[in-house]
């Protein structure tokens, strides 16, 4: 019962990894625009602490806003403070956005 679990989970696990990989890379040539933090704190995710940054930025007039820092999984504990520090809040920062999804964003 457990390898027909992971059988059917793990291809959809790896899936999933390839599909951020691809975004990750593309990101790299997406437009850009100036945002702004509006939250920098820190949340437990799976009894870790986590940088929460949140930005609002606009694309042709419209407003939106995100939380996605980098396509990277997660933050080391060391990593989490510097993060916090490189994103104050009510700073200005270089907002990446899909340009096909503008609410698809990255900093």
């Amino acid at each position: 019962m457990l390898a027909l679990i992971f059988l059917i989970v793990f291809p959809f696990a790896l899936y999933k990894a390839w599909q951020n990989v691809l975004t990750a890379k593309a990101s790299t040539s997406w437009p850009t625009t100036t945002g702004k933090i509006t939250a920098s704190d820190t949340v437990k995710v799976m009894f870790r602490r986590q940088p929460r940054i949140t930005y609002s930025y606009s694309v042709d007039g419209a407003p939106f806003t995100s939380q996605r820092v980098s396509f990277a999984g997660g933050y080391k504990p060391r990593d989490v403070d510097p993060t916090l520090a490189r994103y104050p809040l009510g700073s200005e920062v270089t907002v990446a956005h899909d340009p096909q999804k503008p609410a698809e964003a990255t900093l």
